[in-house]
This record gives C-alpha cells, structure tokens and sequence, in this order.
C-alpha cells in the first residue's frame, strides 16, 4: 500500500477529452466551468472537430443560458440569463 501511495503521488493526470480537462482543472466548481466543457464539447464536435455539428449552426446566449438551467437544474433564483452567458463567452 505504501509504495502505491508513493507512486500515485507522484504521477500525473491526464486526461485525453478537452471537456474532462476544463472540468477537472477547477478548483472550486464554478457555473463558468459548465460553460467552458459546453463550448469544448461544442467544439469538439463543431466543424472544425469531428464535424457532427454544421458549420453555420450558432447557439443564441439566452438559448445557452436555457441549456445550462435546465441541464443543471437551477432553481429560478439560481438560473442564468443571456448576459450571463454572453458576459463569460467575451471574458473567455
């Protein structure tokens, strides 16, 4: 047990998924950190990835800010808005 606890503190994680990354990077677990695996994800799978999503296809803000309430099933006075959404995009 000892020597595998000295082996796992000194290896390093890796991760082979872009969304897996952003996730896992965080310190803390932050609504910020959903959107940046969306948008790996979205990538991902965007033309310029694997090419499972259109080249013109774009999400409005208040469309991603609908996602995101619902897929991390925010109550109403927790959820996102739009300029949320767009306020982290132009950050990012």
């Amino acid at each position: 047990m000892a020597a595998l606890a000295e082996d796992a503190s000194d290896s390093e994680v890796v991760t082979s998924h872009p969304a897996t990354e952003v996730a896992t990077r965080a310190i803390r677990p932050l609504k910020a950190d959903f959107f940046k695996a969306l948008y790996a994800n979205i990538d991902e799978y965007g033309a310029a990835g694997r090419g499972l999503i259109s080249r013109g296809f774009r999400l409005t803000d208040e469309t991603i800010a609908s996602l995101a309430n619902c897929l991390l099933d925010l109550p109403a006075e927790e959820g996102v808005a739009g300029a949320y959404v767009k306020r982290l995009r132009q950050r990012e």
